[in-house]
């Protein structure tokens, strides 16, 4: 709005005053302030029908942006936009398969470390093994169950809820 007042006014100064291309008498002066008056009016007359307004509604609300602690794949998104979730609510799946295949290879891992460390205990009590390659053994142990505790107990096993935009909780069941 402003933008256009000062342009017309800028065209006004160039005209009447800078290059003298027509006179500044009472007949351009009063025509100058009647186009000048159409135009603002066109202007805020589109403004009202190209945006219109209404005084009768007014909303306020509080948007959240949700997104998966996890990257995958999503295979569906039940949840639709602009819309109210209730507690509980499905937001979204991710699909397992990656995550499946890190859990079975953390899983075959812990086996491994496991058996080695029944070996070592053996070869320990039969004193044929070091005592440094045994806690070597149990340290591989621990390490691989602290590995593999996060991915059994990770959200993608369980739908995501809106219960705090975490995993599905014993709340929401």
């Amino acid at each position: 709005m402003v933008f256009i007042i000062v342009f017309y006014l800028s065209i006004i100064y160039l005209v009447f005053f800078k290059f003298h291309l027509l006179p500044w008498n009472k007949v351009t002066q009063a025509v100058s302030l009647v186009v000048g008056i159409i135009i603002v009016t066109g202007f805020l007359v589109g403004l009202r029908n190209l945006a219109p307004a209404s005084t009768q509604a007014a909303t306020t609300t509080q948007i959240v942006e949700i997104a998966a602690q996890v990257s995958g794949r999503i295979n569906s998104v039940p949840a639709e936009r602009n819309v109210t979730v209730e507690q509980g609510a499905i937001l979204f799946t991710i699909d397992p398969t990656a995550y499946q295949a890190r859990v079975d290879d953390l899983t075959a891992r812990l086996d491994l470390s496991r058996l080695r460390l029944g070996q070592f205990e053996e070869l320990a009590e039969a004193s044929a093994g070091s005592q440094f390659q045994l806690q070597q053994s149990q340290a591989e142990v621990r390490a691989a169950r602290r590995r593999s505790l996060p991915w059994h107990n990770s959200i993608w096993t369980t739908p995501l809820c809106a219960h705090r935009f975490a995993a599905k909780c014993h709340d929401c069941s």
